[in-house]
C-alpha cells in the first residue's frame, strides 16, 4: 500500500497486518479468522441480523507488550446466530518495528483463540 502513514504486512501467504500512523500512535490492525468467539460476551451493534461484535481486553499490567499498547480490542461479526472473530486492534503509544508487528500478530491469534496473553 502506498498511503503515506500506512504500512501493510503480510503474514502466512496471506494474513494482513495493517499499521496507521495517527496523531502521534499507533493503531496495528491484524486480521484473524476464527469461526467463533471465545472472548466472553461484547457489545454487540446490530443492523437487521447482522452484528458487529467489539470486546476490550485488559491489559496485564505486570506482562510487558510489544508497542507498548494503551488499548486492545477485538472485533467480531455475528450472523444468522454464527459468532466469528476477525481482527485485534492493537493502540500502541510506540512505532512497531517488523518484530514487533510479528509479535503482535502471534499475539493476536492467541487472543482469537481465547488464550490468555
Amino acid at each position: 500500500m502506498s498511503v503515506e502513514g500506512v504500512n501493510e504486512y503480510y503474514f502466512d501467504n496471506y494474513y494482513r497486518v495493517v499499521v496507521l500512523e495517527d496523531e502521534g500512535g499507533f493503531l496495528v490492525s491484524v486480521d484473524v479468522y476464527i469461526t467463533d468467539w471465545r472472548l466472553g460476551e461484547p457489545v454487540e451493534k446490530c443492523i437487521n441480523n447482522t452484528c458487529l461484535l467489539v470486546k476490550e481486553i485488559t491489559l496485564n499490567n505486570s506482562q510487558e507488550y510489544p508497542c507498548n499498547p494503551s488499548k486492545i480490542t477485538i472485533i467480531g461479526v455475528k450472523t444468522s446466530g454464527k459468532r466469528e472473530t476477525i481482527s485485534v486492534k492493537w493502540l500502541c503509544r510506540e512505532k512497531p518495528g517488523y518484530n514487533q508487528i510479528q509479535a503482535l500478530y502471534e499475539l493476536s491469534w492467541r487472543i482469537a483463540r481465547g488464550e490468555q496473553i
